[in-house]
């Protein structure tokens, strides 16, 4: 009967000490000053929290209508970087500008023109905010009117003759001047079809401050591809005959079609814009 009841006062005695431990750790949770108290069984934590008001938040992360607002009278690429000029240049010459219609090439002169007309009349140190869906309504405008359309006369460019078809067209070109073996009237021919279309295309994308009449394009069409083929055929036929050891006529004769292609399209832009070299540009 002693251990019984010895054993009922033990058991009574573990049950008060664990209430009590149990009180004191609701108590720790709950006392104020939010610092961090601990029990011999547990430590809590209690956090305090806040509301602020919205001059106290932080506005850095808060959207704000000026936040998507864009000042489309500066370039839409950076042109003081590498980077930037080769995006700018990749837009303007891109072969998917091509697809554009004359009736979508008008409407986006239209809207080039609408937009730059509000532009402040000193870009350098005005600007001119949009949001940035019109931004981008605006540069693909812009895309279109600087791919096809003449600055100077606001004229649309034969679509062959665009800076964005210049890969397209020489693609065939590039094809028929690499013919394994060929012939002289091959290389004739194919020389006097790259001449003339690169004559075309400096024709077509040349500065209009300074207009050359039928006649003068004329002569210099006659000379450009004239002195080009002649350089072209000269060096393809004369490099052969060369007397140095075969290892060097190899070697020239490798280099032979872009020397003179490079060549030909040095006197051909001279001929076709001898003028601007001449009278300079407007």
């Amino acid at each position: 009967d002693l251990c019984i009841a010895g054993w009922v006062v033990r058991a009574s005695l573990r049950t008060t000490t664990i209430r009590q431990a149990s009180l004191e750790m609701t108590t720790s949770a709950i006392s104020p000053g939010g610092a961090v108290e601990s029990t011999p069984l547990l430590s809590v934590a209690r956090q305090r929290y806040a509301i602020h008001s919205p001059s106290e938040a932080s506005t850095t992360s808060e959207y704000t209508p000026q936040a998507d607002l864009v000042d489309i009278t500066k370039d839409r690429y950076d042109l003081s970087t590498f980077k930037g000029r080769l995006l700018h240049f990749a837009s303007v010459t891109s072969p998917l500008t091509l697809l554009a219609s004359n009736a979508e090439l008008k409407a986006a002169q239209e809207t080039v023109a609408s937009y730059e007309a509000k532009f402040p009349a000193n870009r350098t140190t005005g600007t001119f905010m949009v949001p940035r869906s019109e931004a981008e309504r605006y540069w693909k405008a812009k895309q279109l009117v600087d791919s096809s359309v003449h600055p100077d006369t606001g004229e649309v460019i034969l679509l062959p003759f665009r800076m964005a078809a210049f890969v397209p067209t020489n693609l065939l070109v590039v094809g028929g001047m690499l013919m394994p073996n060929p012939s002289l009237a091959g290389i004739v021919f194919w020389q006097w079809v790259n001449q003339s279309l690169n004559v075309a295309v400096n024709y077509s994308n040349a500065n209009k401050s300074v207009p050359m009449n039928m006649k003068e394009v004329g002569l210099a069409y006659a000379a450009a591809t004239t002195s080009a083929v002649g350089i072209a055929v000269g060096m393809s036929r004369g490099v052969p005959k060369l007397r140095v050891s075969p290892g060097v006529k190899g070697v020239l004769t490798s280099l032979v079609p872009f020397v003179s292609v490079a060549s030909a399209g040095i006197v051909n832009i001279s001929c076709m814009r001898w003028k601007e070299i001449k009278d300079g540009v407007g």
